[in-house]
């Protein structure tokens, strides 16, 4: 039960990874029609974002329940909040705006009216939400890790 939050959180990672460099890039690799392939990710996504609210849950839980010195929980507690806000981030707003402005985009691809005058640049939309994803993805990650090594660290509190 000791190594319980350490093994969590590197399982999280490990998955964050696998899937940012190797699945989602074989999906836009392997599937030659590029909205489809978009779907699939934002699909994949809108489903591992619902395991990470599992992680999380997870992780606080166990640090409330199991975590016996409050000087370290409270660190532990505080990196495991930001992970918290990041995952909702993700669940509630940011993978789904991705996944409309995807819809919105092979929209007016196919209807020829993209670039087009009085049409909101939704590819230039769909970069800036992609940039943030990947922005929080890497504070997730470093958060990921940081947590796993204070929870090693303080294993025996």
């Amino acid at each position: 039960m000791i190594y319980f939050s350490s093994l969590l959180s590197m399982s999280w990672v490990s998955t964050t990874l696998l899937i940012d460099f190797m699945v989602v890039p074989l999906i836009f690799r392997n599937i030659p029609k590029f909205f489809l392939a978009g779907e699939i990710g934002s699909q994949l996504f809108m489903k591992y974002n619902r395991l990470e609210l599992i992680f999380i849950t997870l992780i606080i839980t166990h640090l409330i329940f199991f975590k016996k010195n409050f000087r370290h929980l409270k660190w532990l507690l505080l990196l495991s909040s930001l992970l918290l806000v990041i995952t909702l981030v993700y669940n509630f707003y940011l993978t789904q705006r991705m996944r409309e402005i995807g819809i919105v985009w092979e929209y007016v691809d196919q209807t020829g009216q993209l670039g087009t005058k009085n049409i909101p640049d939704v590819q230039q939309a769909h970069q800036e939400f992609h940039r943030i994803y990947i922005f929080l993805d890497s504070f997730k990650i470093g958060f990921l890790l940081l947590l796993t090594s204070l929870s090693l660290k303080f294993k025996n509190d």
